[in-house]
């Protein structure tokens, strides 16, 4: 059977604001591991080698229900400055559903720098 969960890591390594939890939802399954409260400044959280990783690794996971419908939702941290950081994902049978993205509305003059290593 397919796997449409969707797994989530989060890299700060030289990023000098931590981020704390303020929001989250799935639109569709349900979470095996939710996201954590807080994540330190320079932490990464998520396997060492994620191309190879093992499902339980994985320290935020959505899972799938039985079906196409798949998993899909969103995770949002504030930042130091209180800057908002949305991710949003779903993973589905069907391919045209599928995306993950992130989205930062920051205070006037914070920049951030968004790397995507899909």
């Amino acid at each position: 059977m397919a796997d449409y969960s969707s797994y989530i890591m989060i890299d700060l390594s030289g990023c000098a604001s931590a981020l704390t939890h303020t929001d989250d939802g799935l639109d569709h399954g349900y979470w095996a591991k939710g996201p954590p409260a807080s994540i330190g400044a320079g932490v990464v959280l998520g396997p060492s080698d994620p191309l190879n990783a093992n499902k339980g690794e994985w320290p935020i996971q959505a899972e799938d229900n039985p079906g196409p419908a798949g998993s899909e939702g969103w995770v949002s941290f504030t930042t130091d400055d209180n800057s908002t950081v949305t991710i949003r994902f779903s993973d589905s049978y069907s391919a045209d559903n599928n995306y993950a993205g992130i989205t930062i509305d920051r205070n006037p003059g914070n920049r951030y720098t968004l790397t995507d290593t899909r």
